[in-house]
């Protein structure tokens, strides 16, 4: 693949872990709040993938009126997960604005990465399970064919509080149901599965 891009919620690591496990020509990362991308360029300079990553201090409704217009192959995207004025409201402003959808909300994701990618291009997105029927709503809206859904489980018997989804845009209809993911074993210790996700990883983060 050519070009990447990362909207939202950058922070850093989330592109560097990719690039690390992707032969990705460029990654580019857009993030609206100035901290949080300032810290992601400075682990982007920490971890030495400057000339492969780039972080972008952007608001992401503003893409569609530029030259970003379908020119990515993959668009990834960790997206504020609550609504207005719903969940517990926390005090920091940056953490109102990560969590709950006041300068982005599903809608604009949906919208801006059907601009943004080619025909036939790779969306995929971790959101949870609780606003799956607004993100699959959104994503035809918008030309993102569902196409893999994966459910992500805390523990084994608990209930899922996460959710992995695949779409291509202007995709053919057909929807898999992937095997879970669960995260923590009997034990509290991270599954197999989850380990063999991040074993290879070797990550500093700016905090």
């Amino acid at each position: 693949m050519q070009l990447f891009v990362i909207l939202e919620q950058v922070h850093g690591v989330i592109p560097i872990l990719i690039n690390a496990k992707n032969d990705i020509e460029k990654i580019y990362g857009f993030e609206i709040q100035d901290e949080i991308a300032e810290m992601a360029t400075r682990s982007v300079v920490m971890n030495d993938m400057s000339k492969k990553i780039e972080i972008i201090n952007e608001d992401i409704r503003n893409l569609h009126k530029n030259e970003w217009n379908k020119k990515f192959d993959i668009v990834v995207t960790n997206p504020p997960y609550k609504k207005i004025n719903t969940g517990l409201i926390n005090e920091s402003e940056q953490k109102i604005i990560s969590r709950h959808e006041v300068k982005c909300t599903l809608e604009d994701i949906m919208f801006t990465s059907s601009k943004i990618l080619k025909d036939n291009g790779l969306f995929y997105m971790v959101h949870r399970s609780e606003r799956l029927v607004d993100i699959l709503t959104e994503m035809r809206k918008y030309k993102i064919e569902p196409k893999e859904l994966k459910f992500v489980y805390p523990k084994k018997n608990d209930d899922s509080n996460l959710i992995l989804i695949k779409g291509v845009k202007c995709g053919k209809a057909f929807l898999k149901v992937k095997n879970p993911l669960i995260v923590y074993d009997e034990n509290n210790k991270y599954s197999d599965e989850i380990l063999n996700i991040y074993k290879k990883d070797n990550v500093k983060n700016e905090r």
